[in-house]
């Protein structure tokens, strides 16, 4: 018996369906394996459920208050989960231990601290243990950015458990995204948009020429697909510079303070959003109005 992978975004019905179908034979079984930004986000996705879940019962869980569970501060323990992932995988286990030390570290106070999980050292991205490794005093609780309240930690307790599952972190350990499968669908959709009905062959050559300049490049791909003696010097120039500002692009995007500006940008909207919210009510839901 032999295993392929599948990368999926939470889709069950393709991968039961291909394994029904037996695409690769009797004796080839399809694994699925998950996305982690698609993961991460399911933890977003029910720490918001759980606010709205206990506000009907007369429970608040957000606002303004510190230790709450403010939109910014799902966002941020969105981000801890997804990291915890990546810096721990393959190991499961190292992955579930890492997932509750940022919940433990985020409900710490300085009468009752709980960095026991957290990882240790001077180069430990807890405060607490970084500061016992250099034998100097830990600095006051009171300046995390990220604190939760034993409240709040007791109510989204079962979100974590349930995502930070042996089920569910086992399909997590190749620490895979689909973020290439998302680049080469803006390729295939710029030449063939979703919004505009096209014949199978249209639809064909797009995909084709798509994936060909997605793995080669736009210069090899020209080459490729045309006769090396009629070779359109135009074209070639336009290729030329869609593969340089494709390559300038990327090493933009690489860099430390592009990431760090979007990330500002993210919680700075959040902090909008939730302004917004506040101050004019829901303007917009589907179905709502």
């Amino acid at each position: 018996m032999r295993y392929m992978t599948l990368l999926s975004d939470g889709d069950g019905k393709t991968h039961q369906h291909l394994n029904e179908i037996q695409v690769y034979g009797k004796n080839v079984t399809i694994m699925k394996e998950e996305c982690i930004n698609h993961v991460a986000k399911r933890v977003g996705t029910g720490l918001r459920n759980v606010v709205q879940d206990w506000k009907k019962k007369g429970v608040t869980l957000g606002g303004k208050k510190r230790g709450s569970l403010k939109d910014e501060t799902i966002k941020k323990l969105q981000n801890f989960y997804r990291k915890a992932i990546t810096d721990n995988a393959p190991d499961v286990d190292k992955m579930k231990s890492s997932i509750f030390a940022t919940l433990h570290h985020c409900m710490s106070t300085d009468k009752n601290p709980h960095h026991s999980k957290c990882p240790v050292g001077k180069n430990s991205w807890c405060f607490y243990q970084r500061a016992l490794a250099k034998n100097q005093k830990p600095k006051s609780h009171s300046t995390m950015k990220t604190p939760l309240s034993n409240v709040v930690v007791e109510k989204i307790m079962p979100v974590y458990q349930r995502l930070a599952s042996t089920e569910i972190l086992n399909r997590c350990t190749s620490a895979k995204t689909q973020n290439q499968n998302e680049s080469l669908h803006s390729v295939i959709w710029n030449k063939c948009p979703k919004e505009v009905f096209v014949s199978k062959s249209r639809l064909e050559l797009a995909v084709t020429s798509a994936v060909s300049e997605f793995n080669f490049g736009c210069v090899t791909s020209l080459r490729l697909m045309s006769d090396c003696d009629d070779e359109n010097i135009s074209s070639l120039f336009i290729a030329i510079r869609k593969d340089h500002r494709r390559e300038k692009q990327k090493c933009k995007r690489e860099s430390e303070d592009f990431k760090n500006n979007r990330k500002s940008k993210k919680f700075k909207k959040l902090a909008s959003d939730a302004q917004c919210l506040k101050s004019e009510g829901l303007t917009y839901g589907p179905g709502a109005f």
